[in-house]
């Protein structure tokens, strides 16, 4: 497999080095949303609906409500604020910091923490009964987890 520089192989337009300044107005719109669904998460009503489910796929509390949740809104001209998604596995959360970090640009969120996260994730898997991986360093082709022909 040829290595390419990453430019090469990742679209131009996937981050963008601008920043879109939001009103306090509509960053409290978003904060009160979000508020929302987290007090409707908690409340008992709907622990209850998902109690079966949790039960018959033997999942644990892991001590945090998610560790990579995103909330995904729209801001018209208007500047009317629509929720379209809400992500409970943002898997584009390290990716897009590894990019912008890679690009120069600032991080959109200045103290995000990518350790953090891995130890949020282990702590998951143990509590699953699950093992991780050992983490593989920069050029540890020995202990790479893809087939031989794969450069890790």
């Amino acid at each position: 497999m040829k290595k390419e520089p990453l430019e090469d192989i990742v679209s131009e337009n996937l981050i963008s080095p601008f920043t879109v300044a939001l009103s306090p107005d509509v960053i409290q719109k978003a904060q009160k949303i979000i508020s929302a669904l987290y007090n409707m998460r908690q409340q008992p009503s709907y622990l209850q609906h998902y109690q079966s489910l949790i039960a018959e796929k033997g999942l644990k509390d892991p001590g945090n409500k998610s560790i990579m949740m995103s909330y995904d809104f729209h801001l018209d001209e208007h500047q009317n604020l629509k929720l379209i998604e809400v992500n409970t596995n943002a898997a584009f959360l390290i990716l897009g910091y590894e990019m912008y970090r890679m690009k120069g640009h600032s991080l959109p969120v200045p103290d995000f923490n990518p350790e953090e996260i891995r130890r949020s994730i282990e702590t998951e898997m143990e509590l699953q009964g699950k093992k991780s991986r050992p983490r593989l360093q920069s050029g540890d082709h020995r202990r790479c987890p893809f087939p031989a022909k794969t450069v890790c």
